[in-house]
């Protein structure tokens, strides 16, 4: 089996395809982390409470996942030309596969055209109180994150819900531009001498709540006081009529449930003493029932347990000085349970020590550890793939994983045939000398008889011989 020849096309391929695979395989990785950075980078605007910024950050993540998508476009045709893969041949399969998933996946071309819309339209951005009325359920929670494909938000318990762009038909966004404080709060009609008194008393007790600072800075316009909207009779002897009083105020976006619980707090404060007493008065027990409970702990089955013979259940900590602390206590029985509990609590308090190599691998904490680990690897890669260069020549500057250059012999060309000689006529002049001049002699000729033709017949002249003098005739 030929080994060598194994090894050495396994790193012939390694130089020619692995590297720049692995290091398209790793770009692959980092491109959702630099992704979630500028998104992260981008949201520290959202704080400022502005419309714009909220917007904007919606925006930033739409165009963030319309990069990755084009991003790993990309990697995908530099890893098909560097396989050898026709992208032209390839072009045929493709738009099938492409259009049995176009097909397949039309909901989610749905959730993608959605989220367009909510985009551009700025229905809600991040950071917005939104409801959303579904055909399952009805979903509440403040907006934390977008895409063009769904929408995150987080409700009142801590719930993470992801809502599809498409399944978002009906959308209540409490946190749009402005907001207003509605409190209705029933009022005892009892507690003053006419409704005017209550009204009075109720509304300045709503404005002395807006004087606060935290509160005042929200506010955006007077309120409006619209008294008595219902009267409600007593439901049990001893309860007062109470008339309802509401109270609007117009806030900034998403505040106007702070400004209802300060208006509200400060209403039930104005008439505290007139919606009722806690019942101080104890019900206590018949003596005959009394007695009867008594003579049942004296049984058998009630008389408590002593404490020598309850076995303390191990005990469940996850943290290492809390285990240490518990172990402690336990071999020490006579340390009081305080002691054993405050020391639980300084060993917990106490700050964490960072592990180092964890520390630097984040960076200070800036950015994950696996981040700096696909880093580091990107440039060893890089470094490989650069000691793979070569100018190419025998003999030139070459990297140590660079191939040998390959030496090719080109055949010299064969001497080209002799031209065949080429014979031009020349015509030749013969001079004679004066020893060899002589006469020329004119034989007479006759001409030959014409045919007799009504046209005259044109005679060509003869050309005279060399060295012949020419006769002219005389008509």
């Amino acid at each position: 089996m030929p080994v060598e020849l194994i090894l050495e096309e396994i790193k012939q391929w390694i130089v020619a395809h692995g590297i720049f695979l692995a290091m398209l395989v790793i770009i692959g990785f980092l491109i959702p982390r630099v992704g979630r950075r500028i998104i992260a980078g981008a949201g520290k605007a959202v704080d400022e409470g502005s419309e714009a910024a909220k917007g904007r950050k919606a925006l930033v993540g739409a165009m963030v996942y319309i990069a990755e998508a084009i991003a790993y476009t990309f990697l995908i045709i530099f890893g098909m030309r560097n396989l050898g893969i026709n992208l032209a041949a390839a072009a045929i399969p493709a738009t099938v596969v492409s259009a049995a998933v176009g097909f397949g996946s039309q909901k989610i071309i749905g959730d993608l055209l959605g989220g367009f819309f909510i985009i551009t339209e700025k229905q809600y951005g991040i950071g917005d109180w939104v409801k959303f009325y579904g055909t399952a359920a009805t979903v509440e929670g403040d907006v934390v994150d977008m895409t063009l494909r769904a929408t995150t938000i987080r409700t009142i318990n801590g719930d993470e819900i992801t809502v599809p762009n498409g399944e978002a038909r009906m959308c209540v966004n409490s946190s749009a531009r402005w907001a207003r404080a509605v409190v209705n709060i029933p009022v005892p009609i009892t507690a003053g001498s006419s409704m005017d008194e209550i009204n009075a008393r109720s509304l300045a007790a709503a404005e002395d709540a807006l004087l606060e600072p935290s509160i005042s800075e929200h506010i955006r316009s007077e309120i409006t006081f619209h008294p008595a909207t219902a009267v409600t009779p007593p439901t049990a002897m001893g309860l007062p009529w109470t008339a309802t009083m509401r109270l609007m105020i117009d806030v900034a976006p998403g505040k106007q449930w702070l400004v209802e619980r300060a208006v509200r707090a400060a209403v039930l404060d104005e008439w505290w003493e007139d919606y009722g007493k806690r019942a101080s008065e104890t019900t206590l027990l018949d003596d005959d029932v009394n007695n009867s409970l008594r003579h049942l702990l004296d049984t058998e089955e009630f008389r408590p347990i002593p404490a020598a013979a309850i076995k303390p259940a191990p005990p469940k900590a996850t943290d290492t000085g809390e285990l240490e602390a518990l172990a402690n206590a336990a071999e020490n029985a006579d340390v009081p349970r305080e002691q054993v509990m405050k020391e639980i609590v300084e060993r917990s308090d106490a700050p964490e020590k960072p592990r180092k190599v964890s520390g630097i691998l984040s960076l200070g904490g800036r950015v994950r550890p696996s981040t700096t680990l696909l880093m580091i690897g990107l440039l060893i890669v890089g470094m490989l793939g650069s000691m793979t260069l070569s100018d190419g020549q025998q003999g030139g500057q070459a990297g140590w994983l660079a191939p040998d250059p390959v030496v090719t012999q080109t055949p010299e060309a064969p001497a080209p045939a002799p031209a065949p000689p080429v014979y031009s006529e020349v015509p030749q002049t013969y001079i004679p000398t004066p020893e060899e001049t002589f006469e020329p002699t004119v034989e007479p000729t006759v001409p030959a008889t014409p045919e007799a033709t009504s046209e005259p017949v044109a005679t060509e002249p003869v050309a005279p011989e060399v060295g012949e003098t020419p006769v002219q005739e005389t008509p």
